[in-house]
C-alpha cells in the first residue's frame, strides 16, 4: 500500500534540496491547493444560471391578467411589484433551457388588462371612447376571435409572448445537493494536491537530484 502511494505522488528523497528552497516550495503548493479549494467553494456558493430546472415560477403574466379584475386598468405594474426577478421562460421544453433576462423598463411601458375594450382602446386611442365595453368587446371578438384569448400588447423588442413573461426565484439546494457540492470539492482538491505533489517530487526535486551537486555528493 505504501509503495503504491509512493507511485501515485512520485515521492522520492528531497535531502538535497536546499532547506530555504523547500520550505518556500512547500509553502507554494501548499497555498496553491488552499487558494484551489478556495475558489472551487467560492464558485460552488454562487448564485447558478437560472434555468427551467433550477427555479420556480411565481407568476406568468398572461395568466396573472386573466385573473385581474375587469376594472384593474394595466396589471404590469402590479405584475412587477410581485416578489422574485423578471424574466422569460416558455411554457414548455427542457429542464436546461435558460431564463433569460427582460428589460423591466420596456416591458413597463406596454399594457396588458383582461378587458378587450380597454386593450382595444389602447391601441387605438380615441376611436371607441364612446362605445360601452360590452358593444365594443362583443363587435371586436365577432370580427376578430384572436382577441379573446389575447390579455397583453408587448413590445417587439422584449422578443417574449405574454405566456413566456415570468416572475421567478432559484430553487434551493437540498442537503443532497450540497454533500454532493462538498463531495466534488474534496475530490477535486484532492486531486489538485495530488498534481502539486507530483509536480513537486518528479519535476522540482528531479532537477537537484541531476545537479552537479548531487553528482558530486554520490
Amino acid at each position: 500500500m505504501a509503495e503504491i502511494l509512493i507511485n501515485i505522488i512520485g515521492y522520492r528523497p528531497d535531502c538535497d534540496v536546499p532547506r530555504e528552497i523547500r520550505v518556500v516550495l512547500k509553502s507554494v503548493f501548499v497555498g496553491a491547493v488552499i487558494v484551489f479549494a478556495a475558489l472551487l467553494l467560492y464558485l460552488a456558493h454562487r448564485a447558478p444560471i437560472p434555468t427551467r430546472g433550477n427555479v420556480a415560477v411565481l407568476a406568468r403574466l398572461d395568466a396573472f391578467t386573466k385573473h385581474a379584475a375587469p376594472d384593474e386598468g394595466n396589471t404590469i405594474p402590479a405584475f412587477l411589484a410581485l416578489p422574485g426577478r423578471t424574466g422569460r421562460l416558455g411554457p414548455d421544453g427542457d429542464v436546461s433551457d435558460p431564463v433569460t433576462s427582460l428589460d423591466e423598463t420596456e416591458l413597463g411601458q406596454a399594457f396588458c388588462s383582461s378587458s378587450i375594450a380597454d386593450l382595444v382602446r389602447h391601441e387605438y386611442p380615441g376611436y371607441y371612447d364612446r362605445w360601452s365595453d360590452d358593444r365594443l368587446e362583443r363587435l371586436v371578438v365577432e370580427k376578430h376571435p384572436e382577441y379573446a384569448n389575447r390579455y397583453c400588447m408587448l413590445s417587439s423588442r422584449l422578443d417574449a409572448s405574454a405566456n413566456e413573461v415570468i416572475k421567478y426565484e432559484l430553487k434551493r439546494r437540498s442537503a443532497l445537493a450540497w454533500a454532493g457540492v462538498w463531495v466534488g470539492t474534496l475530490l477535486l482538491t484532492g486531486l489538485f494536491a495530488i498534481a502539486c505533489v507530483n509536480a513537486y517530487y518528479r519535476l522540482l526535486v528531479g532537477r537537484f537530484h541531476t545537479s552537479p551537486r548531487a553528482a558530486l555528493a554520490a
